[in-house]
């Protein structure tokens, strides 16, 4: 259900707000004893409106986080769905989607083409044993290179609420 309410909170500032947060990751998620919503999304300093959609001067995000049209300026709610997918992978499977040595942890050129490979995360055997076939692969499809395969969060949250009911 954290995953959910995960899904749903970006899904809301996303369409309710207006907001790209352009910076999601596991410790901008902070966990709290609230009953129905433990968990607040934090660190709006990289966020922009939808209005700002777009290239920047900049690259926003979190090196192991950003999607490759990041690395150009780009930022968009597609960019927010491929750190959310990161950020879901890493939840799931207690380990980073992408690796990199500690040697190039701060070479942006070094994420860049580790984030552009065709090649996507797998996740150790018996990872994923919690989850149906269908939320893992939609958290790989949000992990997509390119923007356009990426889901609609909708379509991941109706995966995610079908995974709830049938257990």
């Amino acid at each position: 259900k954290s995953i959910l309410q995960i899904c749903e909170a970006i899904e809301d500032l996303h369409t309710k707000h207006g907001v790209i947060h352009c910076d999601i990751k596991p410790s901008n998620l902070l966990w709290f004893d609230d009953g129905d919503h433990p968990i607040k999304i934090a660190d709006f300093g990289n966020s922009k409106s939808r209005e700002e959609s777009g290239n920047d001067d900049f690259p926003r995000g979190t090196l192991g986080y950003m999607a490759p049209e990041c690395f150009d300026g780009e930022n968009t709610i597609e960019t927010d769905v491929y750190a959310l997918g990161c950020t879901l992978f890493e939840l799931i499977t207690g380990e980073s989607a992408f690796h990199i040595s500690v040697a190039v942890s701060d070479d942006k050129a070094a994420y860049r083409a580790l984030h552009t490979t065709a090649a996507r995360p797998n996740a150790k055997r018996g990872a994923w044993d919690y989850v149906s076939l269908d939320l893992a692969n939609a958290i790989q499809e949000m992990m997509s290179v390119s923007c356009l395969d990426r889901p609609m969060l909708c379509k991941v949250i109706e995966v995610i609420k079908t995974e709830i009911e049938r257990n």
